[in-house]
């Protein structure tokens, strides 16, 4: 294919050479018969392969694409013969591609970012649903043509049914961008295109790619044993990046997950007006903001660039709220307050906000007690130590803080992770403290700040939620749970394709608690049987057992908190919120539980 005059197929006419891949030349060219320009693909012989297997390789990329209809994927025209050779004839787009964007720019804005990458996970949940994983996603199989964002090139898409075709040894993909399960030779699942997104986006806000080395050699034991490179340009489209980053597929995240995270970055939800406080007290303690304000009791370390996470709710049509009592609402949080804990004695509520404030309560009169200004991002996560002289709380700028409950003074702070932190928990004897963000759970040592001596093994991938068993030997992350006097993951309790925001234990550790998308299910330890709680219509956000155990609790985005017993029949359903419901808790006694979420109000409703 060497001419400008030279016809391919007999109605093919070859105008200019466009680009070169890993698989072949690309052409713009012009159909004779239909007079419109396409791009013509010819094939390189490379790899060791015959011709054979390059032509059947090309006919099932052709193949494989023409099933596909969506506007963020490449239209397949025809496929020809041309020199004993096959070609394939697709839609021609004049944008430049991702890559040669970068090559200008160096690096794109955050929501343009999530923009692309929203409208590339598009294409690729319709490529999966075809049973079709395209195997090499990077910045140069992305065209950006005016409003359009096109993925190119399946040309070694492993389609399900179809015979795999490789040249023995042969390494498929663009290792930079390669999945680290795909690096090991392990099968190719749509889970491989999630990891190729994230770094393709990656590379895209940051300019550099997550993971390198001056050796493939180096570059392979990046991607398969280090963290990716903090980032500094994605602000809260870090967090995406990172859930799409986890090493273990199995925890990675998922398409679902990915394209509500990514709309929330480039199409944030409007704010509603703000209103004045109610309720809240002179602060009576504020806590440092810098690190050596903190004084080195703990030895913990700050590390890690700041994050801010976006906003996940979804705005929903106000209604009016039910009748059910409401002993008394706090309000005073000026954002969604998504997590909230009781003291071991029940006198306090601790409330974690959005509006980077954690607000201590007196449950007695409903006064705020304390607010401290945490300046470390979004507060996400809140807990207390069994003996209620700390607590803990996990921030949107990736540290988890460590504070005195009767003074709001801050004592530490720890990092190690690359997204904010979901989740903080302490262990039953209070020495041990579980942090989880979406690429990684770690466990702390309290008292000295740094590593417990027992420690995950194989890598153990973030969590929305996590939770100790009462008697503390075993630890749930999401539905994994772990044995905590190896270290070893000991049961998979579902596979990771559904959203998991909550887990919690019933007291006497028999039973865990965890939402699967809108459906809770209760899994019995010992058994492994299931009780499936289905009522809700939209996704579940937390779940909690009441003290003596009779009683679940759970906070939906439908806006309702419902009660059930631990049969799984319903038992009463709480109407006081006018938006998503995040938290749900019990007072130790079982007297209230307390409940939150968008409406930026926690509401104390009495039980029998």
């Amino acid at each position: 294919m060497a001419g400008t005059s030279e016809l391919v197929g007999g109605r093919y006419r070859l105008v200019e050479l466009v680009g070169q891949g890993g698989m072949g030349r690309v052409w713009r060219g012009h159909d004779l018969v239909l007079d419109r320009p396409v791009a013509v693909k010819q094939i390189l012989l490379h790899g060791g392969l015959t011709d054979h297997e390059l032509t059947q390789r090309l006919l099932r990329e052709a193949r494989a694409t023409a099933r596909l209809n969506h506007p963020g994927i490449v239209t397949v025209h025809d496929v020809v013969e041309h020199e004993s050779a096959p070609a394939i004839v697709m839609e021609f787009l004049g944008g430049p591609s991702l890559a040669a964007v970068l090559a200008n720019e160096e690096r794109l804005p955050a929501a343009r970012v999530a923009e692309i990458g929203a409208a590339m996970l598009d294409a690729l949940r319709e490529a999966h649903a075809a049973g079709i994983v395209h195997r090499d996603l990077k910045p140069d199989n992305v065209l950006l043509a005016g409003r359009r964002t096109v993925i190119t090139d399946f040309g070694i898409a492993n389609v399900a049914d179809a015979t795999t075709l490789t040249a023995s040894g042969a390494v498929m993909g663009t290792p930079v961008y390669m999945a680290p399960e795909q690096l090991e030779g392990q099968g190719v699942t749509e889970s491989c295109d999630l990891w190729s997104l994230g770094v393709t986006l990656y590379k895209a806000v940051e300019g550099v790619p997550p993971f390198s080395g001056p050796t493939l050699t180096s570059l392979y034991g990046a991607i398969l044993t280090k963290d990716p490179r903090p980032v500094s340009h994605a602000g809260a489209l870090g967090e995406v990046l990172a859930g799409l980053l986890v090493k273990d597929p199995g925890l990675r995240a998922t398409a679902e997950q990915t394209a509500l995270a990514l709309e929330a970055v480039f199409r944030p939800a409007p704010e509603e007006p703000r209103v004045n406080a109610v309720g809240r007290s002179a602060i009576a303690g504020t806590a440092a903001s810098t690190h050596d304000s903190a004084p080195d009791v703990a030895g913990f370390a700050v590390n890690g660039a700041t994050l801010h996470a976006a906003g996940h709710y979804r705005p929903t049509p106000r209604h009016a709220p039910a009748t059910d009592r409401v002993a008394r609402t706090l309000s005073g949080h000026t954002d969604t307050v998504c997590e909230i804990a009781f003291s071991p004695d029940g006198t306090t509520l601790a409330t974690a906000g959005h509006d980077q404030t954690v607000r201590l309560w007196d449950i007695a009169t409903g006064r705020a007690i304390r607010e401290i200004n945490a300046s470390g991002g979004y507060v996400c996560a809140v807990a207390f130590s069994p003996d209620g002289s700390l607590f803990a709380t996990g921030h949107g700028d990736q540290q988890t803080r460590l504070w005195t409950a009767s003074d709001g003074r801050l004592i530490g702070t720890c990092g190690d992770h690359i997204s904010r932190i979901h989740s903080v928990a302490f262990s039953p004897d209070g020495t041990t403290l579980a942090t989880a963000s979406r690429e990684k759970t770690r466990l702390w040592d309290v008292r000295t700040g740094r590593p417990a001596t027992i420690a995950l093994k194989r890598r153990a991938g973030g969590a929305a939620s996590v939770a100790f068993s009462p008697d503390g030997a075993l630890l749930a992350t999401d539905a994994r749970l772990w044995d905590l006097t190896t270290g070893n993951a000991w049961k998979r309790l579902q596979n990771g394709f559904l959203t998991v925001n909550s887990v919690a234990f019933s007291p006497d550790g028999r039973i865990l608690a965890a939402n699967v998308g809108r459906i809770v299910r209760l899994w019995n330890i010992t058994t492994g049987g299931t009780t499936v709680l289905d009522g809700h219509s939209d996704t579940v956000n937390s779940v909690a057992f009441s003290p003596d155990g009779t009683t679940l609790a759970t906070g939906s985005s439908d806006r309702t908190v419902r009660l059930w017993n631990i049969g799984g029949r319903p038992i009463r359903e709480i109407s006081v919120h006018t938006r998503d419901v995040q938290a749900v808790a019990f007072s130790p006694d079982g007297s209230l539980l307390a409940s939150a979420g968008d409406d930026r109000t926690v509401r104390l409703s009495p039980l029998p």
